[in-house]
């Protein structure tokens, strides 16, 4: 009875498999990058022969994958850099493209109809993005997902302070400010200026009470900052602009 479910549920999605690459629904996505940057006339003409990118290897991450090809004699990585935006709307491109991944994840035992919707379901909503490196080989990475709006906080250590994290690799960065003094912030109303302000002074605060010293101006008077007037690591603080220069001087 048990061998019976196991042959009937494999042989169940391999039927499945077949039957969604030929009706073309699956997809290499090494495969549908090089067809995307041959189209995108990265290709390169050397008499009669047609030299063109060629995949070197592919590595699975939890993030995503990892290509990498060997681009022809007369491409750079700055013509590569310039189609990144084809290369990624084409891998965005799979409302109808079934990754063998993805026929993993199935239950074989929901029935046909639930297998089909729920297959839908998830390429519809998915949301690739990419990033393009070049270390002598041109590296394509496609992430699973777009980069999360929450992530964990990590603290910092010294003068390291939690920035967040990046494309490259999902990986954590913080800023050092004993490497480099200074940072500049900016962007629109409401994009989370004072909240990361507030992150920075309240990490220093963890990390070096007794060094820290704090010489601040809000011209918001005082909307954003004033929670920290009466802390000992505070020097100075102005909330209007004829009390910034003295905060100004005395730091």
């Amino acid at each position: 009875m048990i061998f019976e479910f196991v042959t009937t549920t494999l042989f169940g999605g391999i039927a499945l498999k077949a039957f969604l690459k030929k009706q073309n629904l699956i997809e290499n996505d090494s495969g549908k990058i090089q067809r995307i940057i041959s189209l995108s006339s990265l290709n390169v003409k050397d008499g009669k022969d047609t030299l063109t990118t060629q995949l070197v290897s592919k590595k699975q991450h939890d993030w995503g994958w990892e290509y990498k090809y060997r681009i022809p004699l007369g491409r750079s990585f700055d013509d590569y850099l310039s189609k990144q935006n084809a290369i990624a709307d084409g891998l965005k491109n799979r409302s109808k493209r079934i990754t063998f991944n993805d026929l993993k994840l199935l239950n074989f035992n929901d029935g046909v109809v639930n297998l089909h919707r729920s297959l839908w379901k998830k390429k519809l909503a998915e949301s690739k993005e990419i990033e393009l490196d070049f270390d002598g080989l041109l590296i394509v990475r496609v992430y699973n997902e777009p980069l999360p709006k929450q992530i964990p906080y990590q603290p910092g250590t010294q003068w390291k302070v939690p920035v967040g994290i990046i494309r490259d690799k999902n990986a954590f960065k913080y800023h050092d400010f004993e490497k480099i003094p200074h940072l500049t912030l900016g962007g629109a109303t409401r994009y989370g200026k004072s909240n990361f302000i507030n992150c920075i002074i309240n990490s220093l605060l963890q990390s070096e009470p007794d060094n820290l010293k704090l010489f601040l101006i809000d011209l918001k008077g005082g909307v954003e900052l004033c929670d920290y007037e009466c802390i000992k690591q505070t020097e100075s603080i102005a909330y209007e602009p004829e009390e910034t220069l003295g905060t100004l001087k005395i730091a």
